[in-house]
């Protein structure tokens, strides 16, 4: 059943970010485009509420229509170049993985001091099992991290498997011979 309109956030009630908690809760796509599109209304251009349709774009594995939202969409990197980390998020999780890569390339190479950015796409690297390409992304920063975070045991775990790696694999070249 359609959500009355007692139950649609203002301003007051928790605005745009109120209804996106609400969208998530939906599991009929039809409601959620019918919701989604009165949110829209209501709170015109919110960031909050376009990330949560691509979401549900991707969660419904429709990629091709997440991308297609996701290249139509504003994201303003002329004013602020690091708002493509979004950008790269959203394609990541929607299997465009190349172009977040290239992305994520380019924010590391023009904020070289922004851990955030090499840890972000160091995780979602080492998911994918690209270990060496991650050790590479964390080695320049492995002696920034802070004690009581994740970057360290990131990096212990990806510097321990390359090691361990290596060795296998010089192990295997040395017994082949």
């Amino acid at each position: 059943a359609a959500r009355g309109e007692d139950s649609v956030p203002t301003q007051a009630g928790g605005g745009a970010d109120a209804a996106v908690e609400l969208l998530a809760a939906i599991e009929s796509d039809e409601e959620f485009e019918l919701q989604w599109r009165t949110f829209d209304q209501i709170y015109p251009g919110s960031e909050a509420l376009w990330v949560a349709r691509v979401n549900r774009c991707i969660k419904n594995k429709a990629f091709g229509l997440a991308v297609e939202l996701i290249d139509s969409h504003d994201f303003g990197e002329d004013l602020d170049e690091l708002v493509l980390l979004t950008k790269a998020d959203l394609l990541y999780n929607a299997r465009a993985t190349e172009r977040a890569g290239e992305i994520f390339d380019r924010l590391i190479e023009n904020y070289p001091e922004r851990r955030d950015i090499r840890i972000n796409y160091a995780k979602r690297l080492f998911a994918e099992g690209l270990l060496t390409k991650v050790h590479a992304l964390l080695a320049p920063i492995r002696d920034d991290f802070s004690e009581g975070l994740k970057g360290p045991s990131l990096w212990d775990n990806v510097h321990a498997l390359h090691g361990l790696l290596g060795r296998l694999d010089a192990w295997r070249v040395a017994v082949v011979q």
